[in-house]
């Protein structure tokens, strides 16, 4: 994880990428990269510039696997569930929950976010339930959490080119599969019942000519 550490921060945010993004690139303004006053810098990194205006709240950018496509068969849900149960312990032994906790996520990485929430919430562990327990606020960003057309197309794909595989985070954005309607009932349920603070935002205009998120799913 990418972050900005303070010694007593009265609270912790979370940047979650999407889609064949990571924790750098997602959150970096294109024409600013490597603009900044030394090559580790970037001016438009967003986590940074909130860390300038509220410097004692700590700022953390997850990285995780998020590929477009790969080479390997991998069972349709339960990657995304192994993956999100190492996240809620990798949070949990950096500190991360110990403090009012905000999760800030694009695409894939707000149906990350709930299944961290969801792990978490579960857990018969203090010390990982403390990561739902003190999560005031997630802000969603184009995040399908119907499915979305775009990850049927790329699945299509595959029937077609044989030599491209969706990989399996693609074919978890499926439209209207059961676990995401499940993923999302229990997130409604939770949120009302814990005052999780909610945004959902979805995009108006297409994606080179696809409308990846559509306003229902968002």
């Amino acid at each position: 994880m990418l972050f900005r550490s303070i010694d007593y921060p009265n609270g912790d945010v979370v940047f979650v990428h999407g889609l064949g993004g990571d924790a750098l690139d997602t959150w970096t303004f294109e024409s600013s990269v490597g603009k900044g006053s030394n090559e580790k810098e970037f001016e438009s990194f967003f986590p940074a510039v909130l860390s300038a205006d509220f410097s004692e709240t700590n700022f953390w950018s997850l990285n995780y696997s998020a590929h477009l496509s790969n080479w390997e068969d991998n069972p349709k849900y339960n990657e995304l569930q192994r993956v999100c149960s190492e996240i809620v312990q990798y949070l949990s032994g950096s500190g991360i929950g110990n403090k009012p906790l905000i999760f800030v996520c694009h695409s894939l990485g707000g149906i990350v976010v709930k299944e961290i929430l969801r792990k978490s919430e579960s857990s018969t562990f203090d010390r990982l339930k403390k990561v739902y327990t003190n999560t005031r606020a997630v802000s969603f960003i184009a995040t399908p959490h119907k499915g979305s057309n775009w990850a049927n197309v790329l699945t299509a794909v595959n029937s077609v080119i044989p030599f491209f595989r969706a990989s399996s985070r693609i074919e978890e954005l499926e439209k209207d599969n059961t676990y995401l309607e499940y993923l999302s009932s229990w997130y409604r349920e939770k949120a009302n019942e814990s005052c999780i603070e909610t945004q959902a935002f979805y995009e108006q205009r297409k994606t080179k000519g696809i409308e990846v998120v559509p306003h229902y799913s968002a």
